[in-house]
Formats: structure tokens, C-alpha cells, sequence
């Protein structure tokens, strides 16, 4: 998937650097401004269901920085 870091969420990553004996330091996931202006504003639209009405959602993050040592 590119950019984006793909089916898993951050906590998932976070759960499989642990499992396999890293100890996670630091982990934080963001939406890049240039995928999000140049990619995703004016083609496509998030919307949620809010009582019966549709409404904006945000885009979702599209990179994360994880820092793992082992123990």
C-alpha cells in the first residue's frame, strides 16, 4: 500500500514488535499533509454515520514511526 502502512493498525504493530521481544520505546501514527492535500482532498470523502446522518470523517493516518530495542 504505498505510503500508507497497510492492514494493520498501530496498536497491531505495536502487539507484533512485542511478541516477537522487542520492548516498544516510542510509537505515534500521523497523516501525512502532502498524501492528504495531494491524494485525498477533492477525490475522495469520508463520511460516518451520526444518528442517521452523514457527516465528515477524517482521513485516516498514512505512516506511523515505531522505535523498538531489545531488552
Amino acid at each position: 500500500m504505498r505510503e500508507e502502512f497497510g492492514v494493520f493498525s498501530l496498536e497491531a504493530w505495536r502487539r507484533e514488535v512485542t511478541r516477537v521481544g522487542l520492548r516498544v520505546l516510542e510509537a505515534h501514527a500521523y497523516l501525512s499533509p502532502w498524501i492528504a492535500s495531494h491524494r485525498y482532498q477533492g477525490r475522495c470523502a469520508l463520511l460516518r454515520d451520526e444518528g442517521g446522518r452523514l457527516m465528515p470523517a477524517p482521513f485516516p493516518d498514512t505512516h506511523f514511526v515505531l522505535a523498538a530495542e531489545r531488552p
